[in-house]
């Protein structure tokens, strides 16, 4: 299932910006359209959307891995899309709430993680198997 088409089309339009002055206003403007809650969660280049959305990117194994792999992304949309294939993570529905996992999609591909920060929306929902 997709997330917000729209909100993502301007979320790429936006991470593009290769100037931070024009960036800035962009993200701001944004940030406070739509309802939408949305944040640059730090500048820690450890991890990227999809281990933050599973809320892996402080384990201690995770950082281990990073280090030895030479730095790398280590959860990129091959890891979210097999954890999807695998039951892992399983797509619910389009309202979302705090813990669930919010993924966009484009041509089938997870292409962006999140996190639910608020109740409902209308996003494409998941959620990790326990």
């Amino acid at each position: 299932m997709n997330g917000d088409p729209e909100l993502q089309k301007d979320i790429d339009a936006v991470m593009v910006i290769e100037y931070p002055s024009q960036f800035a206003a962009a993200w701001e403007q944004l940030i406070t359209m739509g309802g939408h809650r949305l944040q640059i969660i730090d500048r820690d280049k450890t991890y990227n959307c999809h281990a933050h959305g599973l809320q892996i990117e402080r384990m201690p194994e995770f950082q281990r891995l990073f280090v030895e792999r030479g730095c790398r992304v280590l959860a990129k949309s091959d890891f979210m899309a097999k954890l999807i294939e695998h039951g892992e993570v399983r797509i619910e529905g389009q309202s979302y709430g705090p813990e669930n996992i919010v993924i966009y999609f484009k041509n089938g591909k997870p292409t962006h993680t999140s996190r639910g920060h608020c109740s409902s929306g209308s996003s494409s929902r998941a959620s990790r198997s326990s």
